[in-house]
């Protein structure tokens, strides 16, 4: 049931889910992250000393930009892979603004990735050789019928002087049914950890061609 078929529900008649004690539907917010890691900045194993791994790139990665109207904390849905409408689902939400989510999933997400020592956020003091950089092009759900849940990003990777070492995008799907908008925010979760993966794959490669 969508959100605004909810709402309605709540206000007419307080039969909906939630509803029956008089107070709005309970509001669930998700992220981008692997249950468990939570964590902004992952090493690579180095010495006896603690220090990082010497053999390898110090990556810092960027919030990701976000096309309209994703740009937002709510899970968004249109009708139509072609339909100029999109609706939102007002109780489902994600938990932070979807590049912030985006960005702390990459550094979770490649952390271990062969050729990087260390990936951290942009903006700490610690030197890097490289920024990740990208964007969500768009993060939904879509058909009313034979629902789908897709995303689709850009990335780009840029040595310390700013030229460009590697460019990409990556898409993927995954079919419904949802019963509601936390079904699609799982399903969400999981291509977004799928589109990391293919992105680790190749970034490896662009690494290991080149030397910080």
């Amino acid at each position: 049931m969508r959100a605004a078929a909810l709402s309605a529900s709540c206000l007419a008649a307080s039969l909906a889910v939630g509803c029956a004690s008089g107070g709005l539907p309970v509001t669930h917010y998700y992220t981008l992250s692997q249950p468990g890691t939570g964590g902004v900045e992952k090493t690579v194993a180095g010495d006896d000393a603690g220090g990082e791994a010497s053999d390898g790139w110090a990556l810092a990665v960027e919030s990701l930009e976000v096309a309209t109207p994703y740009d937002q904390d709510r899970l968004v849905y249109r009708e139509r892979t072609e339909a100029t409408e999109v609706g939102f689902y007002a109780y489902h939400r994600w938990a932070a603004p979807v590049g912030r989510l985006a960005q702390t999933a990459l550094i979770e997400g490649l952390a271990g990735t062969p050729g990087i020592a260390a990936i951290r956020a942009r903006g700490s003091n610690a030197d890097f050789d490289a920024v990740l950089a990208g964007r969500i092009v768009y993060i939904e759900e879509v058909g009313a019928g034979a629902q789908e849940a897709r995303a689709s990003i850009e990335l780009t990777l840029r040595g310390a002087d700013g030229d460009a070492l590697w460019s990409s995008s990556f898409a993927d799907a995954e079919p419904g049914p949802f019963a509601d908008g936390g079904d699609v925010a799982r399903a969400l979760h999981r291509i977004f950890q799928r589109l990391i993966d293919a992105a680790g794959d190749r970034l490896a490669r662009t690494l290991a061609e080149n030397h910080p």
